[in-house]
């Protein structure tokens, strides 16, 4: 009998940020193990995209999308003013409630594979002959850690925990989760990013970009901080290799655009702001830079338990990288990848960094780094990283 292998999404869905691009890529990398089903909830929040997820995801043919009617907590209007450990307590209250609807849907089946980033949804929806796989993607509180350490002692089938991040390994360790436990970094769909040759051989034109989400849960990710930098490095160097040098914000909201460019008062960088778009626009976008910026800075959810997407994404398209050396970032070898490392949240260092590239006869590094990097993409595909899971359940 083939295996159904249930994604189980809580949240805003289709949605712009990296969560949704994070279960699409793992369901299609599952595709030849069974046959595949995202259940998620019906919201009704302003920020939904309203839109189908086959339209608005690439390459979702063979994903079974089962959308559930469920009431949006986060739709009601007393909802935000609420004091934040209240919206806490509802959001994972509602959690536990869909997930308890979406288990009656699953039969109770040793050919059924749970797939959620949810300790609690988890566990709520799953049944003892079902097979689990939890990926930690963010801190496991008090509430999540309970659940997790429901799943870890009770009988189900089998059940893989996976962090994305070596400090949410060794923070899962340390609360007792022992057995099938693993490190396994993000991963990129190699057919969507990929490179494009000898891009930059003859352009007087520098592409510098960010991609992603400007805030993740009220913290800035450095994206004011690097142009910055680039502004001052631009002031103080003497001969410059290119004509422009241009910077581009690709992800974000208007409003979080007018709102930078308010905060900004740089005099030498040409800003190219791009709003959240589709990963197929995404990945074209990304093709056009020459150098990829993941600025995190020193924030305990963003430098120990993130793994980037966008770092995987950018040495798929063969483009050098310049990334803090937050812990979160530091998943490759240095040797064999084309990234150059800053010290977080030092203006000097990155300043430093950005003056190298910019200068005159350095242009030959830049080449260098994306060279490692195209050699180095053929490691990071989903379907490696799924068949190491599906060897280990």
């Amino acid at each position: 009998m083939n295996n159904n292998i249930n994604f189980l999404v809580f949240g805003r869905f289709p949605t712009e940020r990296a969560y949704g691009v994070h279960v699409i890529a793992n369901a299609n990398s599952f595709r030849k193990y069974g046959n595949i089903n995202i259940f998620y909830p019906k919201t009704t929040n302003s920020k939904t995209i309203n839109k189908d997820p086959k339209d608005y995801y690439s390459e979702t043919d063979g994903i079974n999308f089962k959308k559930i009617n469920f009431y949006d907590i986060t739709d009601n209007f007393i909802y935000p003013y609420l004091p934040s450990l209240i919206q806490q307590f509802l959001w994972l209250l509602f959690t536990y409630l869909f997930g308890k609807k979406v288990s009656k849907l699953i039969p109770n089946s040793e050919h059924e594979i749970n797939w959620s980033t949810s300790s609690v949804l988890l566990y709520a929806t799953s049944k003892q002959k079902q097979k689990l796989i939890y990926e930690m993607h963010g801190r496991a509180r008090k509430i999540q850690s309970m659940f997790l350490k429901k799943i870890h002692n009770s009988n189900f089938s089998k059940a893989l925990f996976i962090s994305t991040s070596k400090f949410g390994f060794k923070d899962l360790k340390r609360k007792g989760i022992a057995n099938n436990l693993y490190f396994m970094p993000n991963a990129v769909d190699l057919n969507l990013f990929k490179p494009q040759e000898n891009k930059l051989n003859d352009s007087n034109t520098l592409n510098i970009g960010y991609v992603g989400q400007l805030h993740t849960y009220g913290v800035e990710k450095g994206v004011e901080f690097s142009i910055k930098a680039l502004d001052k490095a631009i002031e103080e160097t003497e001969e410059l290799i290119y004509e422009n040098i241009l910077f581009s914000i690709i992800g974000g909201s208007t409003q979080e655009h007018e709102e930078l460019e308010l905060k900004l008062n740089v005099k030498n960088v040409n800003i190219n702001f791009i709003e959240n778009t589709t990963q197929k626009k995404v990945a074209n976008l990304v093709n056009k830079l020459d150098i990829g910026l993941v600025p995190y800075p020193n924030d305990e959810h963003i430098a120990k338990y993130s793994s980037s997407l966008k770092l995987f994404e950018y040495i798929a398209s063969g483009i050098s990288v310049i990334a803090s050396n937050v812990e979160s970032n530091m998943v490759f070898e240095e040797n064999n990848i084309g990234i150059d490392y800053y010290k977080v949240d030092d203006f000097i260092d990155l300043k430093e960094k950005l003056k190298f590239y910019i200068s005159k006869n350095n242009h030959q590094h830049i080449l260098k780094l994306s060279s490692l990097n195209m050699e180095y993409r053929k490691n990071l595909s989903w379907e490696l990283r799924t068949e190491e899971i599906m060897t280990k359940i």
